[in-house]
This record gives structure tokens, C-alpha cells and sequence, in this order.
């Protein structure tokens, strides 16, 4: 795969994290949300069977990202992580997680810091 263009890259959506090339067309997904170039057809099928590599330079914020089953995410003066949960009746329940947890989290995922990047 080619890499991408320093126009490519600063032209990326705020809400891009990855990329991939499929059939000559940038593909760019991230925050729930997917872009493409305009040219050939691409399948869908085709977009879940590849292997999107992140966009260099392209700073990742976890508060950007989005969750499947969180409403947000904060981050405290400490740099905790603070989970914001719907409960009952719109009533929000706040979960806190800290770096040791962080790091426990991502030994259970056998993360790397190649992963990471």
C-alpha cells in the first residue's frame, strides 16, 4: 500500500484515525464515521477485510474517540480517565480508571507499544 500524501494527511477529517487504500481510493475511518475518494467502486466487503493503518502524524485523543457503550469520556487534572455512563432515567454514573488500571487493561490485550503508535 502507498502511503499517504502531506496533502492527503492534512486534509484528513478532524474525526479520521486510519486509513487504507483500496482500489486506488483513500479510504479514512475513525469516530464511527468513514470517508472515501471519489473513484472506483468499493464494496463494503472489501472495507472490512482490510487492515486500515493510522494516519501518520495524526495525534490520537482518547476524548475524540468514539465508544460503543460509553456517553464520554474525561479527563481529570491528575490525567485519570473518567467514563461517563448513562444510568436509569438520564442519571449519569461516572467510572474512573487510572494509569496502573490503564496499564493492567493493556497487558490483558497483550498490547505493545508498537500497537500503540
Amino acid at each position: 500500500m502507498r502511503e499517504l500524501t502531506k496533502t492527503e494527511i492534512e486534509n484528513a477529517p478532524d474525526w479520521a484515525t486510519d486509513f487504507a487504500i483500496i482500489k486506488g481510493q483513500v479510504i479514512m475511518i475513525g469516530g464511527g464515521q468513514i470517508t472515501k475518494t471519489e473513484g472506483q467502486k468499493v464494496l463494503w466487503s472489501e472495507v472490512f477485510e482490510t487492515d486500515f493503518e493510522p494516519i501518520p502524524g495524526k495525534k490520537f485523543d482518547v476524548r475524540d474517540y468514539d465508544f460503543a457503550v460509553l456517553d464520554g469520556i474525561r479527563i481529570d487534572d491528575d490525567n485519570d480517565i473518567i467514563f461517563c455512563l448513562s444510568g436509569e432515567y438520564g442519571s449519569y454514573v461516572d467510572g474512573h480508571i487510572v494509569k496502573q488500571d490503564a496499564i493492567a487493561l493493556a497487558k490483558h490485550f497483550k498490547l505493545t507499544a508498537e500497537d500503540l503508535r
